[in-house]
């Protein structure tokens, strides 16, 4: 098996039915199955490198600190999309500081934009260090209020990316049109690009 998906986002399978099966798993999309911490632990010690894993309203034991553990012993990941409720959370965004080929993070909050609240200083300067650490980091999706989205935008700018393999690194943060119009882009010589899709 190298791929893992559920028939169908509303299968709700057990996670655990299928964990044993995964050791040459490259891609795992987890919509769909219910996601137990000791099914998220032992799908971590079978699977050196998945590429993309998702999280949401199928998974509500899934605290924090368990996506965490699943995402630090993933250190092969490459593409990571989390949607979950306050999906900006340093213990999840910490346990990605390992992920040396990372590339893309999605990170979408699946609450209202009202309900979302503004992120504290921490929180904007715990993804500023995910774009430091991970030095293959290109892709940065985000979903939030248009006030965290311009929060992060203007810690990326005044953040040094450095450099990967001697080239200067580019953030690219993507972000919807309608919220494309109301940000302040950054300057033409920064290292944050922003663009948009529909």
């Amino acid at each position: 098996m190298t791929e893992l998906r559920a028939p169908t986002a509303e299968t709700d399978t057990d996670l655990r039915l299928v964990a044993a099966t995964c050791h040459a798993l490259e891609k795992a999309n987890l919509r769909g199955f219910k996601l137990r911490v000791s099914a998220l632990r032992r799908l971590g010690s079978l699977c050196p490198a998945p590429l993309t894993n998702g999280h949401d309203k199928y998974s509500p034991s899934v605290t924090p600190e368990a996506t965490g553990r699943l995402l630090a012993a993933l250190t092969g990941l490459k593409d990571v999309t989390l949607v979950v409720s306050g999906v900006i959370s340093e213990t999840v965004l910490a346990a990605l500081h390992g992920c040396s080929q990372l590339d893309t993070v999605q990170l979408s909050d699946t609450r209202p934009l009202a309900d979302i609240p503004a992120l504290t200083q921490s929180e904007v300067a715990a993804v500023s260090r995910i774009a430091v650490t991970c030095r293959k980091l290109k892709n940065l999706h985000l979903t939030s209020s248009l006030e965290n989205r311009q929060a992060v935008l203007t810690a990326l700018h005044e953040t040094d990316l450095g450099f990967d393999g001697g080239q200067s690194r580019t953030i690219y943060l993507w972000v919807s049109k309608s919220v494309y119009d109301k940000l302040t882009k950054p300057p033409n010589d920064s290292k944050v690009s922003l663009y948009h899709y529909k």
